[in-house]
């Protein structure tokens, strides 16, 4: 016979389990070295959140652990990543504007180097013709 009893607390472990991945994500999110591992952790509390939540619906259990932590992990994950990619673009408008004085400084110097070399050029050409 098989044993199909799933306890009457199915789903709150995991639910508990994603909601302190959640709060250790937003956590790590603040040290420096340790934000790396925030965007696992909150991947991980979404996918803690979610099994959690399936287990408790399956088994009429109460879904409030489960949801928070599921809510929590979302809400922590895409917060980093709006973090993130708010970072990578303010550094990426940021040096638009080094590029070009880049660019302008690197054609600026060649137009020297031309006109040197054009000198010396020039300069072999009238002592030869001497």
């Amino acid at each position: 016979m098989e044993n199909n009893l799933i306890p009457p607390n199915a789903g709150e472990n995991k639910g508990q389990t994603a909601l302190i991945l959640a709060i250790l994500a937003f956590i790590f999110f603040f040290i420096p070295y340790c934000s790396l591992l925030s965007i696992p952790l909150g991947i991980a509390s979404i996918i803690f959140g979610s099994i959690g939540l399936s287990q408790a619906k399956k088994a009429n259990a109460p879904v409030s652990k489960p949801k928070t932590g599921l809510i929590a992990g979302v809400a922590v994950t895409s917060f980093i990543i709006l973090c993130v990619v708010g970072v990578i673009s303010f550094m990426a408008i940021k040096n638009i504007g080094r590029k070009e004085k880049m660019e302008n400084t690197i054609r600026l110097e060649i137009s020297r180097k031309r006109d040197s070399v054009n000198a010396k050029i020039d300069t072999t050409k009238i002592k030869k013709n001497q």
